[in-house]
């Protein structure tokens, strides 16, 4: 904890004394200028609407033109809090910060690890502080969803999906009983009413992207771009889930877990970001700043019993988050080694998952009650 918040305090005071890109250069993160410059997309989401524009289709209010592709109450609450009056702006994205650094924090405070506080200070999680995206706001909601009893967490979960659509991968996360099963199915019809009418376009919006990104598409996309070969994300997605049902049958009996008073917790943390992780790899291309959600996995991997698999699992999860560093020191190695370290960290992290799901009762008394199935156990 004192080495997070010294670093931290640290990078904050370059900021101030050196500026915001010599600072963010002398950490490898690329920088881009206006700070905080992935929400000017709902800053100039204002204007759009003002003109009678979509922002999710066209937004020329935006310094580089890129539509909205969050969900349109973003422009409602840029125009709530005034982001085009700048101050307000930055106070409110410095507040985004405050809070995910505050999440981190009572992670590390939780649940004390070096792994963690390397992984706090890789290139993803300060490219997330840099850009200013509003991934800072769902990890802090996913944070506190996992804080509070399991009907509450799942009302903060459909608020931030509402706000940025993939939460809804961390729902199973908090289904626990066949009352928030009940209750995270209610969610989900509301969640498809209310936002049926934006899918398609906040879909659209998605930029394709190789660099500081990962996923299915980006393998596709670098393929096409580099290679010149054209190789669909759903066959790249079945690869490396045949490889790492491979992987669980060669190392399966590596994969437990030191077992204390905090296991359940640290487990429901391991789904949310397991299920972000996993979901949104295969889904489509994603901003490394994403990675942020294995934060969450981070103190159920360090109760791994097996060290070797422990240590290997954790320093492939932090290679993996470090796109622009081992790029800047490595050149094309560096980033051909991060963007292989991302595919382990699939394979690794598909069979880890699905062993925690199997060991976890409340998972197979759900099943069994779902299927009809007879008992297992």
């Amino acid at each position: 904890m004192p080495v997070f918040l010294a670093g931290w305090l640290a990078i904050a005071a370059a900021v101030l004394l050196f500026g915001w890109k010599p600072t963010w250069a002398a950490l490898t993160v690329p920088t881009e200028m206006p700070p905080f410059s992935d929400m000017r997309s709902v800053q100039g989401a204002i204007d759009a609407v003002h003109r009678g524009l979509n922002p999710q289709v066209v937004n020329p209010g935006d310094p580089w033109h890129r539509t909205m592709d969050y969900p349109i109450v973003w422009e409602r609450i840029a125009e709530r809090l005034h982001f085009e009056v700048e101050p307000d702006y930055l106070s409110f994205e410095i507040v985004l910060v405050l809070a995910f650094l505050a999440s981190v924090a009572g992670l590390l405070w939780w649940a004390p690890s070096p792994w963690l506080v390397a992984c706090a200070f890789s290139s993803s999680i300060l490219l997330l502080v840099e850009r200013g995206n509003n991934d800072l706001a769902v990890f802090s909601l996913v944070y506190l969803a996992e804080a509070v009893p399991l009907a509450i967490g799942l009302g903060v979960l459909f608020v931030a999906a509402l706000l940025k659509l993939y939460p809804v991968l961390c729902w199973p996360a908090l289904v626990r009983t066949r009352g928030t099963l009940v209750l995270a199915g209610v969610l989900a019809a509301a969640f498809v009413l209310l936002l049926q009418d934006e899918l398609g376009a906040i879909h659209r919006a998605q930029p394709m992207r190789a660099y500081l990104s990962y996923g299915s598409a980006s393998y596709a996309y670098a393929f096409k771009v580099m290679g010149h070969v054209t190789v669909p994300g759903l066959l790249i997605s079945a690869v490396l889930v045949l490889a790492s049902l491979a992987m669980l049958l060669l190392f399966a009996g590596h994969i437990r877990f030191v077992q204390d008073e905090r296991f359940e917790a640290r487990r429901r943390l391991f789904y949310a970001g397991a299920f972000v992780f996993l979901g949104t790899f295969v889904l489509g291309s994603n901003w490394d700043y994403r990675l942020a959600f294995l934060l969450f996995c981070v103190p159920l991997l360090a109760t791994l019993e097996s060290a070797i698999f422990r240590r290997a699992l954790l320093a492939i999860l932090l290679l993996s988050l470090n796109h622009s560093a081992l790029g800047t020191w490595f050149g094309m190695a560096g980033y051909a080694l991060n963007e292989l370290a991302k595919g382990a960290l699939f394979v690794l992290m598909a069979a880890v998952t699905t062993m925690v799901l199997v060991q976890d009762d409340v998972v197979l008394r759900l099943w069994q009650r779902l299927t009809l199935l007879p008992k297992l156990r």
